[in-house]
């Protein structure tokens, strides 16, 4: 095999380790490290030692796939794209692990809200602020109405509501949070 065969076999594997990317993109790609490799075999280095700086072509691709998923995820900010894309990352980085931990628990203090709305809806007495005791209060559903005092009424749907909104926003900005500082790291490293 010659060394521009070799190179072309390479530039073959870039080329299929990139198919996430648009085809534009994955065609400039391409062409760079094509224009790079060609430069280094015109100065007289083999096809193994022009390839050396560039590792295989998964490895050299993987920093090109991880950025645009990264841009996508940012650009949408559709949360399935942004929970999918740092699910991804979560074994490579643990910004990743703490961003969907993070939105994890903002999105159960947001759903425990609906939640609670839907059943303070079915059940007025068994859903509300109490009080139970003198130091005691409780933001939900009480085991015992009876013997608590509930201190805000039909004011509880603007907290649930304000506790939707608060965990819904806290949710979204730990996940863009997070694909910000994992695509900042990558830009950087």
């Amino acid at each position: 095999m010659t060394d521009r065969d070799t190179i072309e076999t390479w530039l073959k594997a870039l080329d299929a380790a990139l198919i996430t990317l648009p085809v534009s993109q994955r065609a400039d790609v391409v062409a760079e490290a094509r224009g790079h490799l060609e430069e280094r075999l015109a100065a007289g280095l083999s096809a193994e030692s022009a390839l050396h700086g560039f590792g295989t072509a998964k490895t050299y691709a993987q920093g090109f796939v991880d950025q645009h998923a990264l841009d996508t995820a940012l650009n949408s900010k559709r949360i399935i794209v942004m929970v999918t894309t740092l699910a991804a990352f979560t074994s490579r980085s643990i910004i990743a692990f703490f961003g969907l931990l993070g939105a994890l628990l903002f999105g159960s203090l947001a759903l425990g809200s609906v939640v609670s709305i839907v059943l303070k809806m079915i059940n007025p007495a068994a859903v509300g602020l109490w009080m139970e005791g003198k130091d005691s209060f409780i933001l939900g559903t009480t085991s015992n109405p009876s013997v608590a005092t509930e201190l805000a009424g039909n004011w509880v749907y603007l907290i649930f509501v304000a506790m939707i909104v608060v965990g819904g926003f806290l949710a979204r900005g730990s996940l863009i949070a997070a694909i910000r500082s994992i695509r900042n790291e990558t830009i950087v490293g």
